[in-house]
């Protein structure tokens, strides 16, 4: 598996946690989560775990302004009724888009659409894609843009 992707799926499961327990000062190891996944323990300078806490981090200090994107983009979808592990998988995709110029905006989509695929329903890929699709346009058109 994909170091960037297994930091992927260990910075979605965080972020969950961090969601249900209502803080953003959660404490957490991220090997917790890694050894869940792959059963294995790794060092703390592993690219998976930086990785993953950018991730974290980025998705927490602009949450309030990711929110904001997803309710742009959700047409017909009131944010409170989109399934939390979809906006999460929102918030991280949207974070790469606008924060991440080392990952080229195709590999964020295709990972949110996968991340939707592995811990969503049925419609969430689609859902997923649609909205992710779209900011992207807006990003290359230089119609959106958030700090």
């Amino acid at each position: 598996m994909a170091k960037r992707h297994l930091g992927r799926q260990v910075a979605l499961q965080v972020l969950y946690a961090m969601e249900m327990q209502g803080s953003d000062n959660f404490e957490y190891d991220i090997n917790d989560y890694l050894i869940n996944l792959t059963d294995k323990k790794i060092e703390e300078d592993d690219e998976t775990i930086v990785f993953a806490r950018n991730i974290i981090d980025g998705t927490v200090s602009k949450k309030d302004n990711l929110i904001k994107v997803i309710e742009k983009y959700s047409k017909n979808w009131r944010v409170d009724r989109i399934s939390i592990i979809d906006k999460l998988i929102l918030s991280i995709s949207i974070y790469e888009l606008f924060f991440r110029d080392d990952i080229p905006k195709k590999v964020v989509i295709n990972e949110g659409i996968e991340l939707a695929k592995e811990f969503s329903g049925e419609g969430a890929p689609g859902f997923i894609n649609g909205i992710l699709d779209s900011v992207k346009k807006d990003i290359e058109k230089g119609s959106i843009s958030i700090s």
